[in-house]
């Protein structure tokens, strides 16, 4: 129903504040499982994704490396990346980064390195074609420091 899913978006939304800004990780898995109760009942395949990277995020924030990957993978799983949609590009770029942060703190910096880099070709193709999106602009500064990052890790500089 078209309620559930607006709760279901609220509570994400909620879950997404209270751990990116608040760093609540108690609240966040609580509007979380508030978001799984109202996705269950809307049976929306693009919210249970939505909710699949943010509890990658979230596992991520708490050292919860193997989460973090089953998560993300989940959520890349269902995401459309030929000919996608902006919703489809961010939702995959957050997965992917999710994926790469999850292989960064485990140091498996090869695999990182190669998430952050399908993250920063997908940001910056779309960027390419939409050269006014400030958001998806900023998105590829973010990934590319990521890549670097990765890269810097490993003794490779170039």
């Amino acid at each position: 129903s078209s309620v559930a899913a607006l709760r279901a978006r609220v509570a994400l939304a909620r879950a997404s504040l209270a751990m990116n800004l608040d760093q609540d990780f108690v609240a966040a898995s609580s509007f979380m499982a508030e978001a799984e109760d109202a996705i269950d009942a809307a049976e929306n395949a693009e919210l249970r994704t939505r909710l699949w990277i943010e509890q990658a995020v979230l596992a991520n924030w708490e050292g919860r490396y193997d989460d973090a990957e089953r998560d993300a993978l989940q959520a890349i799983a269902t995401t459309h990346e030929d000919g996608a949609s902006r919703n489809d590009v961010v939702m995959l770029a957050r997965a992917r980064d999710a994926l790469a942060e999850a292989h960064y703190y485990r140091e498996r910096l090869p695999e990182s390195e190669a998430e952050y880099a399908r993250v920063v070709a997908l940001l910056a193709a779309y960027a390419d074609r939409h050269p006014d999106d400030i958001t998806i602009l900023r998105g590829v500064i973010r990934a590319r420091w990521a890549l670097a990052t990765a890269t810097l890790q490993q003794d490779r500089p170039n």
